[in-house]
């Protein structure tokens, strides 16, 4: 085994194939998120900004990017079952 860092993806931790226990876990991640998302859009707007730096914008940019990416990997999972 190595010893170099290992990234792990922040909603699949998977090696090989994927397990349909990892699928659930993936899909409960993913729904948190949307969730905190939904609340921070549909939050006090008028008091709060949201997204309003180049950094703010480039993350979600990233979570969004993440979230499609994982969906399609778990799809293409379950195709294969």
């Amino acid at each position: 085994m190595s010893d170099a860092p290992r990234l792990i993806h922040p909603y699949l931790n998977s090696e090989g194939a994927i397990k349909s226990c990892q699928i659930q876990d993936a899909l409960e991640g993913i729904s948190s998120v949307l969730w905190m998302l939904a609340d921070l859009f549909g939050s006090d707007t008028e008091r709060y900004s949201f997204l309003d730096s180049e950094s703010a914008r480039r993350g979600m940019f990233l979570q969004l990017t993440n979230i499609a990416n994982t969906l399609e990997v778990l799809s293409a999972a379950l195709d294969e079952k």
